[in-house]
């Protein structure tokens, strides 16, 4: 039986706005509480990939936290999106 697991993810845009690639972590929920990836990692992921879209000359996202949803659960897994 695999292990419930956490994750959180977001996308990365180039100077047009397309996405072209993301940035993700994950490990198991015995490792990750909820709370620490709420609080701690998501808003870690999201500055990360608003960093690499900046690199690559993409659209500046305001209100990061925003766009933070409800967990989507299927077959153990977790993902926000």
């Amino acid at each position: 039986m695999e292990p419930a697991v956490r994750c959180a993810a977001a996308p990365v845009r180039n100077h047009r706005g397309q996405v072209v690639s993301a940035i993700s972590i994950s490990g198991t929920s015995s490792r990750i509480e909820g709370d620490h990836l709420r609080n701690v990692l998501v808003p870690a992921v999201l500055q990360a990939a608003q960093g690499i879209s900046k690199e690559l000359g993409g659209p500046a996202v305001k209100g990061m936290q925003n766009s933070i949803r409800k967990p989507v659960v299927k077959r153990n897994l977790a993902a926000y999106f």
